[in-house]
């Protein structure tokens, strides 16, 4: 099945896909609060995720401190529509919550070491799907940059 973002994108798909009880293993180099906004009632009903960020800058590389150094946290340009929302700080907590209680994060800490982006779904029958960040582009949630 091609997943294009535009007919079929891969938000909708995850959503079908994730059980409760699941394990998600994410390696990418952005991660979207509003893309784990989007999905987070099934964000939350996994027993447990692994984020492995793979273009970690490091936190000597971000001196300004409303700057991440996993990237923009809060999105990309075409994520301005769900910044005017204004809710930003009642999602980074819901975040914050699941980061503590579900997920186990690893840091790439050499730059370009990993070039891949991959989300892995274990269930009853497995699902990898590569190439997605975990943005609101990479999930079809706003246009994209990307052919």
């Amino acid at each position: 099945m091609i997943i294009d973002n535009k007919i079929k994108k891969l938000h909708e798909e995850l959503s079908g896909q994730i059980k409760a009880g699941s394990k998600l293993s994410i390696l990418t180099g952005l991660f979207s609060l509003y893309a784990f906004d989007e999905l987070k009632s099934e964000l939350n009903s996994l027993e447990k995720c692994r984020v492995l960020f793979s273009q970690f800058k490091g936190f000597a590389a971000t001196p300004d401190l409303n700057t991440s150094p996993f990237g923009e946290l809060t999105g990309t340009k075409f994520e301005t529509r769900y910044r005017n929302k204004l809710n930003q700080q009642s999602i980074a907590k819901e975040f914050a919550k699941w980061l503590t209680e579900k997920v186990d994060v690893k840091l790439v800490k050499h730059q370009g070491t990993l070039a891949q982006n991959v989300i892995h779904l274990d269930t009853n029958e497995p699902v990898t799907y590569t190439g997605a960040q975990f943005t609101g582009a990479g999930l079809g949630l706003t246009e994209s940059e990307s052919l």
